[in-house]
């Protein structure tokens, strides 16, 4: 991915590195028109293409260097994947305007016309498929549901492990962020 861009007329450098509020500003920033102006996507695919820019994309420090900074900035990143870096999650993240945005979150904004209101649930749980059928706007509660299970798992099935002291299994459900106890069983079976 492209980490440095140049400075958009107006823009300062603000950085936003956490979801939530501050993901929230740093999206607020951007108005979705602009994403239209600076990004080409492929809803079917879910995925983002840089447009070649023009002179009132960038901040004219000094006009003599601003045709060179288009240029340049074309010749190396137009009709090439955007926001496409690769993030500890497993989510495609990038910079517009020196702003940390999620792929998932500005593809979820170019189809439905404004940034997403709490968290984008990938359905199917692969962080990097940003099809827009595979993006949902969703309350935190209701992306933990969608959650793999856990990889710490020993039975194969969320919401029952071994219990080992005892031999038996136990089995919870987790409602509204609280986990519910519903009981130790003999056998596996009876635990699912």
């Amino acid at each position: 991915n492209h980490s440095v861009r140049p400075t958009p007329k107006g823009e300062g450098a603000g950085e936003a590195v956490f979801i939530g509020a501050n993901m929230r500003k740093s999206e607020s920033a951007i108005p979705v028109p602009t994403l239209f102006d600076l990004l080409i996507l492929n809803s079917e695919r879910g995925t983002l293409i840089w447009k070649p820019r023009n002179a009132d994309h960038f901040r004219q420090v000094n006009p003599l260097f601003i045709d060179r900074l288009v240029t340049n900035f074309n010749n190396r990143y137009a009709y090439q994947p955007a926001l496409n870096c690769l993030d500890a999650n497993g989510h495609l993240t990038g910079r517009i305007f020196n702003r940390l945005i999620f792929a998932h979150r500005a593809v979820y904004a170019m189809n439905h016309g404004n940034w997403p209101i709490a968290e984008i649930d990938h359905i199917n749980g692969i962080g990097s498929d940003n099809r827009s059928c595979n993006l949902r706007d969703v309350t935190h509660l209701e992306n933990l549901r969608n959650q793999k299970m856990a990889k710490n798992n020993t039975s194969g099935v969320t919401g029952v492990n071994a219990f080992k002291r005892d031999g038996n299994w136990v089995a919870s459900i987790t409602v509204d962020g609280r986990s519910k106890h519903l009981g130790y069983f003999d056998s596996f079976e009876a635990a699912v």
